[in-house]
């Protein structure tokens, strides 16, 4: 049976601009491991329900995390109302808390989805249906599944085991996302592991990846580049690994290999990295193929927050050696800050106030965000013990209204986890001073680039071979047979 098959990425619309310039390749590698599994399965890709209905497919996908959850069961709604085909939940949520799983949804997906959904998709083959057309327990055979039961009680099926050797995953459909979807070409990322060997407190990835790394081979990742250089020209490149130097003999052989290749040669290449595996190697490796933009969490120049956030060890220490080895080797660092850990006293905050500014030179953006209790992490386990059930936690916390009015989210909905130390309107207060002191990083960084690129084309101008290019030879030719006519004639 041929199947139609619709994937939506849905993003709550006013986090548009930081969240879809990168098409999301969770959604290329479900598509391109279906087609490699299964006949007769064709893809459409879209972040927003209207393209999705417009397309009338058999069955829909929707992706989501915690902050888009609320909005993914609202458009989950819209498609059912319209179509009244099998919807199905997957994402970093999801595998959280699979318990809260909408009704909206007919079954979600948890952790890693490309086994999972090909059998779903099998399964709608042959029973050409799926819940609640057919009976739920139909799903019971298949592992990594959140469903309801004939009760209406959310069960899980047994976790499935990850995939071990992720070059059998193949190449994400880029097609699908950046020509036939709407996600721009000039914004390519692509991943050469899935997990992270750390567990953060603030962080649910452990939840949906497990408490390791899985990496793809080097050869595998140095393939996927040169499939990106010869179908797009992307103006920005972004290795999405949550730490892409986690293996740095790995990470090296990746970056020789790119340089050797000339893969991406003057692209803005980006990576999330970790300070305690920064090097005065692995930096000039990683600036010499490109890398010269390093994301990363500093989270607070506090050693005690930091060890309250299970940031260890000496990460203060480490934090402070990063910014040195980017000084030394003419990188900058895409900054993430946290406030409102438990713990976090005033003095604590201006000590991370001091370094923001007193590094600023050093730092392309920062970020000063509010502690979340996202699912599957251990702020969110914090965070019940105050009496929040479950249920009130996404009705409060996760909930994308909160990205509009987030005055009112920080001062009366969210759970906040440190009001001994500093009462919440008085975070609320340091919040707005960090935005500013963002906003004056943001444009001292603009102003370096903008006097670096004037005097960039200032010394330019004086050269031979830029006066060559930019002169048109002929007028010059002509005013100076014109000179020699004016003198013959007054000669």
């Amino acid at each position: 049976m041929a199947v139609n098959v619709a994937l939506l990425l849905a993003s709550y619309p006013q986090l548009d601009e930081s969240w879809n310039s990168y098409a999301p390749l969770g959604l290329g590698y479900l598509a391109s491991y279906a087609q490699q599994r299964l006949g007769g399965v064709e893809f459409i890709a879209d972040h927003r329900s209207g393209k999705i209905i417009e397309a009338k497919p058999d069955c829909v996908g929707v992706s989501f995390t915690s902050y888009n959850a609320r909005y993914a069961a609202q458009e989950a709604r819209k498609i059912k109302d319209a179509l009244n085909c099998p919807v199905i939940a997957g994402g970093i949520h999801v595998s959280a808390i699979p318990e809260l799983l909408d009704p909206d949804f007919d079954c979600g997906v948890m952790g890693e989805g490309e086994e999972t959904f090909v059998e779903l998709l099998r399964l709608f083959q042959e029973r050409k249906a799926l819940p609640p057309a057919l009976p739920p327990a139909t799903l019971a055979a298949i592992q990594g599944l959140a469903y309801r039961n004939e009760a209406g009680v959310v069960v899980r099926t047994p976790p499935r085991p990850h995939i071990e050797q992720l070059d059998q995953i193949g190449f994400p459909d880029r097609v699908l996302l950046q020509k036939r979807g709407p996600w721009s070409p000039e914004y390519v990322s692509f991943m050469t592991s899935r997990g992270c060997p750390y567990n953060c407190h603030f962080c649910s990835s452990k939840s949906h990846w497990g408490g390791r790394i899985r990496y793809h081979s080097v050869e595998h990742v140095l393939r996927e580049c040169e499939g990106i250089a010869s179908q797009f020209d992307p103006r920005q490149v972004f290795v999405f690994d949550d730490l892409f130097i986690a293996n740095k003999e790995r990470a090296k052989r990746i970056l020789s290999g790119m340089r050797e290749r000339r893969l991406f040669e003057g692209k803005d290449l980006r990576c999330f990295v970790r300070s305690n595996h920064l090097d005065d190697e692995i930096m000039q490796e990683l600036v010499a193929t490109g890398f010269r933009i390093l994301c990363m969490g500093f989270e607070s120049a506090s050693e005690p927050v930091l060890e309250a956030l299970n940031k260890r060890p000496r990460m203060a220490f480490h934090n402070r050696q990063a910014v040195e080895l980017a000084r030394k080797h003419g990188a900058l660092f895409s900054a993430s800050f946290i406030l409102g850990t438990p713990g976090e006293t005033r003095d604590d905050i201006l000590e991370t106030f001091n370094f923001i500014e007193s590094n600023a030179g050093v730092f392309l953006d920062v970020n000063v965000s509010f502690l979340m209790a996202f699912p599957g992490s251990k702020a969110w386990e914090w965070a019940n013990p105050q009496g929040i059930t479950d249920r009130a936690m996404v009705d409060m916390a996760i909930s994308p209204e909160d990205i509009e009015n987030e005055k009112d989210a920080i001062l009366r909905r969210l759970p906040y986890l440190n009001e001994a130390n500093v009462p919440r309107e008085e975070l609320y207060a340091h919040l707005q001073t960090a935005r500013l002191l963002a906003k004056s990083v943001a444009q001292s960084s603009q102003l370096r680039r903008d006097k670096a690129r004037l005097e960039s084309a200032l010394a330019q101008a004086h050269t031979p071979q830029y006066v060559a290019q930019a002169v048109p030879i002929r007028p010059v030719l002509w005013e100076k047979i014109k000179r020699r006519l004016f003198k013959k004639r007054t000669g």
